[in-house]
């Protein structure tokens, strides 16, 4: 359970350790010159930002990145949230190369999973139902249609829950 800006920072801590970033350490709380974790990834110093909001992140986060990517000495600047970004945000990210990561919060990543394995047999039953209708000499297109209407519903779902932003 997150709580506190700190929880979230461990919490952003944890999933960069699963995506391969090394070296992790949380800055100091105060005095932290815009930088909650700096980290390493394919030989690659990050200065990372989290931001714990109940409404969009904007330009603060990613000016705050963006300076302390020079304070701690970093290669790539990066900003996490548990909400989105405003536009002006992600067109100020895109100037100064600061990488964005959005709607990360604990339990996004169940639902994702979940989503992905909803498809996967969606389409595997669809496969083998027209395969069996065909060689039974019934109508394989009515069969599809009725089959691939739940799977495109898991589709929009998975789309919709894969817009995390993964560096």
């Amino acid at each position: 359970m997150i709580e506190t800006g700190e929880d979230y920072e461990q919490f952003c801590a944890d999933e960069l350790k699963k995506y391969g970033f090394k070296n992790i350490r949380l800055t100091k709380s105060s005095g932290d010159y815009g930088v909650d974790i700096v980290c390493e990834k394919r030989g690659e110093k990050w200065a990372v930002q989290c931001k714990y909001y109940s409404s969009h992140v904007g330009l603060g986060a990613v000016q705050q990145a963006a300076a302390g990517k020079a304070m701690y000495e970093c290669d790539r600047a990066m900003v996490i949230t548990n909400s989105v970004f405003t536009s002006q945000a992600k067109e100020l990210a895109m100037q100064n190369g600061v990488d964005l990561w959005e709607e990360l919060e604990p339990g996004k990543s169940a639902l994702k999973i979940l989503a992905a394995v909803i498809i996967l047999t969606y389409i595997v039953s669809a496969i083998a139902i027209i395969l069996s209708v065909s060689f039974s000499g019934g109508s394989a297109l009515k069969t599809a249609a009725w089959l691939l209407a739940p799977a495109i519903a898991a589709i929009i779902i998975f789309l919709a829950v894969k817009k995390i932003r993964k560096p």
